[in-house]
């Protein structure tokens, strides 16, 4: 890679301050502050943000009557730029944002897409937090096989963007259209009902400085990107993984190797993410269960309406 918005290293850092955003019960709801309700966390997928549950945080407090919280993970959104970038990295944050702000006590149920699904599914198997429910969408505990043709070509498309092999002004009239027709004609992306162009480009949309024209850096005044691309050049390849929780001794003794609490996998027909083989499922999660979905990667955006009545069924209070 040759040029990016973020020049030099940035920090190495056991755990950060995750961003967030906290949508309560509804006003009229009773909070039990003895016994409060279990709290929902949502955690977004690669190159995505706290944005991508946005228009689901409101109806899911409503219909569970509960906080629902959703997470910026490192290097993402709003939250700060550090280094590692690996799973454990991720769930650490997560673990020491639930004792923050909800406590170690309450009991969580956690949602996540993609990488955020194995991060939801790591802090389930955290002692330290009282996880109790988790819902994986189209992620499995186990290393994956291959990237999504989904994620490879939109990865490959900002790649060439961020590159300049693809050139795009800062402040140029039209750019954000001209962003997203080269997202929406990918493909992988054409005649997908959920546009998945919208959250891919998004990286672009989050760096303020793309709206208007460069002044100080003259020389490169074309588009940034908000991650920092080029600290980490085995992105994909490590979305693919999953750790080895029998090492211990590297471990600390953060995870269980396994737990009982229900573990939700949506899994996309059209997408390979989830072998065809469920009890690999339950090497982990013995009282895994699987829906299966007549989508592709991104079951939640294009199967709106079986996607919210599910989540909703399986997180609601037994």
């Amino acid at each position: 890679m040759k040029r990016f918005l973020h020049q030099g290293k940035i920090p190495f850092k056991q755990i950060v301050e995750l961003a967030f955003r906290h949508t309560p019960p509804p006003s009229n709801a009773v909070t039990n502050t003895v016994n409060p309700k279990p709290a929902i966390i949502n955690i977004h997928g690669i190159l995505g943000s706290k944005r991508y549950f946005r228009s689901l945080n409101e109806p899911l407090a409503r219909a569970l009557n509960t906080d629902v919280y959703t997470v910026d993970l490192r290097n993402h959104g709003d939250s700060p730029l550090a280094l590692p970038f690996n799973y454990l990295t991720f769930t650490k944050d997560v673990i020491h944002f639930i004792k923050k702000h909800i406590g170690d006590k309450r009991p969580v149920k956690l949602m996540g897409f993609s990488l955020g699904g194995k991060v939801s599914l790591l802090t389930t198997l955290c002692p330290q937090v009282n996880a109790i429910k988790s819902i994986s969408i189209d992620a499995p505990p186990y290393e994956t096989q291959y990237v999504d043709p989904i994620i490879e070509q939109n990865f490959g498309l900002i790649k060439k963007i961020v590159n300049r092999e693809i050139r795009i002004k800062k402040g140029s009239k039209g750019w954000k259209k001209q962003v997203l027709e080269l997202f929406r004609n990918l493909p992988a992306n054409i005649g997908n009902k959920g546009d998945p162009a919208l959250y891919f480009a998004g990286g672009f949309f989050e760096v303020k400085a793309n709206n208007s024209p460069p002044t100080a850096d003259k020389k490169d005044p074309f588009l940034d990107h908000s991650l920092p691309l080029e600290e980490f050049p085995n992105l994909i390849p490590e979305i693919l993984t999953w750790p080895d929780l029998s090492d211990h001794g590297s471990l600390e003794g953060l995870f269980k190797l396994s737990t009982d609490s229900p573990a939700l996998f949506l899994k996309g027909l059209q997408s390979g993410s989830i072998l065809e083989d469920y009890g690999l499922l339950k090497k982990h999660f013995p009282n895994a269960v699987v829906k299966e979905f007549d989508a592709s990667h991104n079951i939640m955006i294009e199967k709106p309406k079986e996607f919210f009545d599910c989540v909703v069924e399986f997180l609601k209070d037994d």
